[in-house]
């Protein structure tokens, strides 16, 4: 129910009150990381990925087929494909690489992450990657969510339907995101949830965001999806150059409603 976040188990409302931060001088309380949360570009900037052991090493896409579409219980809704094995992204961290396989992908209406309070951005594509195989070090780096914000743009005619989609002209290296450690943003909100968050919205045409908005309008309590914004708290988000790009997804946008 995102109209009462309050009532959500786990780690969802572990979030220190003013009182407890007060008392916290030796820091003998640990500061959640949970998701999502406001970014500052400006200080993202100043914590550069590659000078502090992440890397973004490969991503790889192919033809992702069979689309289908389901309303979860958990407030999320989820696009599932097939021939998933075959997308992933390598990040290495702190020299030792770790390969995401994608799972699905999950939209989210009024978008949950935000960079420097933009307007305009009304949706949110999360992209859900897994690690197979997991070892005793790191474990927090379980799982990696890439965020693609949309923001309206001209209205579209080139509403295409198609069961198929291939993200490899959308995610490249030079490809500029924000990196931090977070969570899930559904109950239990686990903290073992990695973002890459696109440094730049998405331009997305009017009406295909409409349709988004009708989807999460037409299936939960309050008309949204969203997850409140949390504090960043202490931690770092990194910034992750690249080369600048532009790319549009109505093509991806108008497969997913149709």
């Amino acid at each position: 129910d995102y109209t009462n976040q309050k009532s959500w188990h786990g780690q969802c409302n572990a979030v220190l009150s003013e009182t407890e931060k007060k008392h916290n001088k030796d820091n003998d309380i640990v500061f959640n990381i949970q998701s999502p949360i406001s970014i500052n570009s400006e200080n993202a900037k100043k914590n550069l990925a590659r000078k502090n052991g992440i890397k973004l090493l490969e991503t790889h896409f192919v033809s992702l087929d069979n689309i289908t579409r389901e309303v979860l219980k958990n407030g999320k809704v989820r696009f599932r494909f097939e021939n998933v094995v075959n997308n992933y992204i390598v990040i290495e961290k702190d020299g030792d690489k770790y390969k995401f396989v994608f799972t699905d992908m999950f939209v989210h209406c009024p978008a949950e992450h935000n960079i420097n309070n933009l307007s305009g951005v009304q949706c949110e594509l999360q992209l859900y990657h897994e690690r197979n195989f997991l070892g005793e070090k790191d474990v927090q780096f379980k799982y990696l969510a890439v965020s693609l914000l949309l923001s309206s743009a001209v209205a579209d005619t080139a509403l295409l339907s198609s069961n198929s989609i291939n993200f490899s002209n959308y995610f490249t290296k030079s490809s500029q995101f924000y990196f931090y450690e977070g969570s899930n943003t559904v109950a239990p909100c686990s903290e073992n949830v990695n973002w890459l968050v696109l440094s730049t919205p998405v331009p997305t045409s009017n009406l295909q965001i409409s349709e988004l908005i009708t989807v999460i309008n037409s299936n939960f309590n309050g008309g949204n999806n969203r997850q409140t914004v949390e504090l960043s708290s202490d931690r770092k988000v990194y910034y992750l150059e690249g080369k600048s790009f532009f790319m549009t997804l109505n093509l991806i946008i108008a497969a997913l409603i149709t």
